[in-house]
């Protein structure tokens, strides 16, 4: 019977999920172009964001600074998680610019987040996987 409940539950949410898309989303979805992504609620971003809620500069160079020190994507993402000031989009451009990431105007705030942690974190992975290799097919310690 448990699992009866929980396989309701999880399809009362789903059916809630799709409910509250727009129709463009929804279309998205049903022709394979958009998917579903879960994420904990207690990361819930729908936080009450004052209109004075602007970062400064210098708190967004500190966030730039623990961002670049983010070992892994999630660690990245937990950060602009965590920062209260992140949801709107403006701190969000402010702090692409002085990461020196390109953004487009007509990109949602998620796309602009995804371009910061791909920047800063994603270039560092791919650069270290890359010294990890050998020419020779196996790892450069391998080697050594």
């Amino acid at each position: 019977m448990k699992n009866k409940n929980e396989i309701a539950k999880i399809l009362q949410s789903l059916a809630e999920t799709l409910n509250d898309m727009t129709d463009t989303e929804y279309d998205q979805f049903l022709n394979g172009m958009g998917y579903l992504k879960f994420f904990s609620s207690k990361k819930n971003r729908k936080k009450c964001v004052k209109s004075n809620s602007r970062a400064s500069v210098e708190e967004l160079e500190t966030l730039a600074t623990h961002l670049r020190d983010s070992k892994t994507r999630g660690e990245a993402k937990e950060l602009l998680y965590k920062d209260p000031r992140i949801p709107l989009k403006e701190n969000l451009g402010q702090l692409a610019r002085l990461l020196k990431v390109h953004v487009n105007k007509h990109d949602t705030r998620d796309a602009v987040e995804e371009k910061i942690i791909q920047s800063v974190v994603g270039v560092k992975l791919r650069s270290e996987a890359i010294q990890g290799l050998s020419l020779k097919g196996g790892t450069s310690q391998e080697t050594a």
